[in-house]
């Protein structure tokens, strides 16, 4: 898919370089190293959050840096790595247009999180399985991956009623009018029942699926599921919060 659609877009970052000159014998300096670690995070998770636009998968095709001083980028040729993939998307299932806006919006939401604290990893990993979500090749594969990040967000520490528990919990957070809520009620069911046959039954999804009054191929009804967990995620960053589940069950 690279090859076709090529690279359309880079996350670009000023920073400034105390020595960039010195003896090979010298150990980089443990806080020039901490902080080059940082950035790569703060790029990863930059790229983790924009994958909640469209949904859309968001690959890292590569990195690189580039000297300001036209001296030291002769005599360095800049620098670039590449990052290998556990897998790649057979094809792009993204809008073709692009809301800079939203794009915007939500890496600010999840950069404003504490980096150390717990929902913002919990976010990270929702995060990361939706991407494996939308990369997947194998339907079955993909409810696993979204049930996976499903279950983060709304999980709790108890392990009983669970398909019900997330189910409940994302409808009544994401709103809606009835109807709406019905169908995102059922389509949560319908992703846990794929990973359910798949797990327990070694069953691959086929056929259709009802919702409502739809009737939905397995790949559409995970496309639909995959904007529906997206959606949730960027409602979770706009408060800033994750809730206590137990607590908001209650009210």
């Amino acid at each position: 898919m690279l090859g076709i659609e090529g690279v359309h877009a880079a996350l670009v970052l000023d920073r400034e370089i105390e020595a960039a000159v010195a003896s090979v014998a010298e150990e980089p300096e443990p806080a020039a190293s901490a902080a080059f670690a940082q950035l790569d995070r703060l790029f990863e998770d930059t790229s983790f959050a924009l994958s909640l636009v469209g949904p859309r998968v968001v690959i890292p095709v590569a990195r690189w840096f580039a000297f300001e001083d036209l001296d030291m980028q002769a005599a360095s040729g800049g620098g670039r790595s590449s990052k290998l993939h556990e897998i790649l998307p057979l094809r792009s299932r993204a809008p073709a247009t692009f809301d800079r806006e939203l794009a915007q919006q939500v890496v600010r939401d999840f950069l404003a999180f504490d980096i150390e604290g717990k929902p913002r990893k919990m976010i990270r990993v929702a995060l990361a399985r939706l991407k494996q979500a939308l990369t997947r090749h194998n339907a079955g594969d993909a409810a696993v991956e979204l049930s996976i990040a499903f279950e983060v967000l709304c999980g709790d520490e108890a392990t009983t009623e669970m398909t019900h528990k997330v189910a409940v919990r994302a409808v009544r957070y994401l709103g809606g009018d009835a109807g709406q809520r019905r169908r995102n009620h059922a389509l949560v069911k319908k992703v846990y029942g794929i990973r359910s046959k798949l797990i327990h039954r070694g069953e691959e999804p086929a056929g259709t699926h009802r919702i409502g009054d739809s009737v939905l191929s397995t790949e559409a009804l995970l496309v639909e599921a995959a904007s529906l967990c997206a959606a949730l995620i960027r409602k979770l960053l706009a408060g800033r919060a994750i809730p206590d589940w137990t607590a908001f069950d209650l009210l």
